[in-house]
């Protein structure tokens, strides 16, 4: 290792690439120093802010220019785990910073680790998962679901039930809601560029709930449910946790059929007063990691 490299700076690297590559993203890191001081951190969020400008240079950069009050930082190194790209060049360039320091060395067991499951999951899943963050993914997440529900529910709980359910569950302001007050989180399922289907999730304390999941008519048949599992499956051991449980209306038969197949077991069932006159009456499922 690099005998400039503190330990403490070793550290932060390795924090940030491993928070990088938990989600999803290169684990490239970045720490810039002045005078012997940590004024800026970043890591890649590329792939997890769905921004081709969010490289951890810049991160780290914007970070350090915050932390001095100004833009030139001649004073300043920067600690990198990879080769900077052509953009981050021009802003090192720009921002004046005196030296640059490549240690992949610090890192590369995270990224060995991190391209060795992606060859594996590249073998295992045909669609992409692409969390919901930002206010255009989660309307298009939204008009997904207003889409498959009334295309699928009317048979089962009738029109009236299925519009009063997407107003108060998977409208737009109520997966927000869900999202800022309840810890879930969104998925939209896609394939070649294409928005097949979506999913919500919400952990819990020792499990994960498996709150809606959803292929659009059109893409039904395909496997694409099976590797929805494989993902949360996946998603599930990350967290240490070590079941995902779900419910199911008893009468959508074909769900429940499909999450038998998938290995859910049935652990109980209820009816929950969902308001204005209407009730969810559901079988719980819950599929054992252990």
């Amino acid at each position: 290792m690099n005998e400039n490299i503190s330990p403490e700076i070793s550290e932060e690297l390795f924090k940030l690439a491993e928070a990088a590559a938990f989600d999803g993203d290169v684990p490239v890191a970045a720490v810039i120093t002045h005078n012997g001081e940590i004024i800026g951190r970043g890591r890649n969020r590329r792939e997890s802010a769905r921004n081709a400008l969010a490289h951890a240079e810049i991160e780290a950069i914007n970070e350090a220019c915050n932390t001095l009050g100004g833009w030139r930082l001649c004073s300043a190194v920067m600690f990198v785990t990879m080769k900077p790209c052509k953009m981050c060049e021009g802003a090192i360039q720009n921002a004046r910073i005196k030296k640059v320091i490549v240690c992949e060395d610090i890192v590369s067991s995270i990224i060995n680790d991190f391209f060795e499951k992606l060859r594996e999951r590249n073998k295992m899943f045909s669609i992409t998962f692409i969390e919901a963050k930002t206010a255009s993914q989660l309307k298009r997440t939204a008009t997904l679901a207003a889409e498959i529900w009334r295309e699928w529910f009317p048979a089962i709980i009738g029109e009236d039930q299925t519009e009063y359910m997407i107003e108060k569950f998977q409208s737009l302001p109520a997966m927000e809601k869900q999202i800022r007050d309840d810890g879930y989180k969104y998925f939209i399922l896609q394939k070649n560029g294409v928005d097949v289907g979506y999913t919500a999730i919400a952990p819990k304390v020792d499990s994960l709930f498996l709150s809606k999941a959803y292929i659009k008519k059109e893409h039904r048949g395909n496997g694409y449910f099976r590797e929805l599992v494989a993902f949360l499956t996946e998603y599930s051991r990350k967290a240490s946790l070590n079941a995902i449980t779900l419910t199911v209306n008893k009468y959508n038969d074909k769900a429940n059929a499909v999450y038998k197949k998938c290995g859910f077991i049935q652990t109980g069932e209820g009816v929950t007063d969902i308001g204005n006159g209407f009730v969810m009456d559901d079988f719980f499922y819950t599929l054992y990691l252990d």
